[in-house]
This record gives C-alpha cells, sequence and structure tokens, in this order.
C-alpha cells in the first residue's frame, strides 16, 4: 500500500468493516490518528447522566397531563371542517348526463332487388350528395 491511509479507510477500520491492519502497525502517524478516532469514539458513547429532579419533574408534567381533558372544542374542528365540506359536495355535485336523441326506426320498404340496385347506382353516379339538392334550389331562382 502506497501513503497513509484516508480519514474514510480509518472509519472503515474503527467500525469493523475493514480488518487489515498491517499499515495501522507499521506507520506511526496512521497509528495515531487511529487511536485519536478510537478515543473521541470511547468518549462519545459515554451516556450523559441525568440528574434524577429533571426525571422526576418531567414524570410529574406527564402525569399531569394525563389527568387533563382533551382539547375540547378545538379537537373537533379538522373533524368537523371535514364534514362540512363533504356533505357541501355531495349536495353541488351533479352528474353529467349525456342526452340521446330518441332513435327513430327508419320505416321499412319492400323494394325488389332491380330497384335497390337502380337506387344505389343513381346514387354513385351523382357528383353531389343528395342533401345538396335544397341549397341549388334557392339559388335556381335568382338567375
Amino acid at each position: 500500500m502506497s501513503g497513509h491511509l484516508t480519514h474514510d479507510e480509518l472509519i472503515q477500520r474503527l467500525y469493523g468493516m475493514d480488518t487489515g491492519a498491517s499499515h495501522l502497525e507499521g506507520c506511526r502517524e496512521c497509528g495515531a490518528r487511529y487511536q485519536a478516532l478510537e478515543a473521541r469514539r470511547a468518549e462519545l458513547a459515554v451516556p450523559e447522566e441525568i440528574p434524577a429532579d429533571v426525571l422526576a419533574a418531567q414524570r410529574r408534567a406527564v402525569y399531569s397531563r394525563m389527568g387533563e381533558k382533551p382539547g375540547g372544542f378545538h379537537a373537533w374542528v379538522p373533524a368537523l371542517a371535514t364534514a362540512v365540506l363533504l356533505a357541501l359536495g355531495v349536495y353541488v355535485y351533479q352528474p353529467v348526463t349525456q342526452h340521446r336523441p330518441k332513435m327513430v326506426a327508419a320505416p321499412k320498404v319492400d323494394m325488389g332487388d332491380a330497384q335497390l340496385f337502380s337506387e344505389a347506382v343513381s346514387m354513385e353516379l351523382t357528383a353531389e350528395p343528395r342533401a345538396v339538392a335544397p341549397i341549388h334550389g334557392l339559388f335556381e331562382g335568382n338567375e
């Protein structure tokens, strides 16, 4: 291994992710940095002492809050607002309906095959659709 160990490599060894300690044994600088990290870790691992009177005061505050009634009307405001908005939404909601025109069945006409073929051919041979005929009638009188 060339050079000194990086800070990340020392941290990995500190937490047991890298077990190779050959460089630490031979390098005084890396060994000193590693020992400083171990000392800092041990210092931070010591639990903080909390005085008994602080814990007793905290316990008294919890017991006193347990005896209180819930927040009263203020606790119901969000639920009430939600119920009012829901009722208003149901009241205002109007589903969209599509109005479809009634379908009137076409009258049944009995025509023979020859007549049907004749009408189909005449419709095919005309250059304009039958719906255009009334429009032509509007302009025939003005000529």
